[in-house]
């Protein structure tokens, strides 16, 4: 069990209510994605090329694969899709 003797600050911030219409995953997708990108900062919303090492921080330590060969999933959708790059 981990016992934090100077715990991080954490910050939250909270939009308006969201509704979503339900008839397109898709649709409610980019509703949700546009609602937290319009509370990013600036420095967020720009465009850039990552590093070769910050895709690999998110898999596991011992992860193999190519992480720019990973499509876009949702959560769910186990199948990989692979394209060029």
């Amino acid at each position: 069990m981990l016992f934090f003797t100077d715990p991080p600050t954490v910050t939250v911030s909270v939009g308006d209510p969201l509704r979503t219409m339900g008839a397109s995953l898709d649709a409610d997708t980019k509703k949700i994605m546009q609602a937290i990108v319009a509370q990013l900062p600036a420095e967020a919303k720009r465009r850039r090329e990552p590093t070769d090492a910050e895709p690999m921080a998110k898999f596991p330590p011992r992860y193999s694969r190519d992480p720019r060969a990973e499509a876009a999933q949702r959560p769910g959708k186990d199948s990989l899709v692979l394209r060029e790059l």
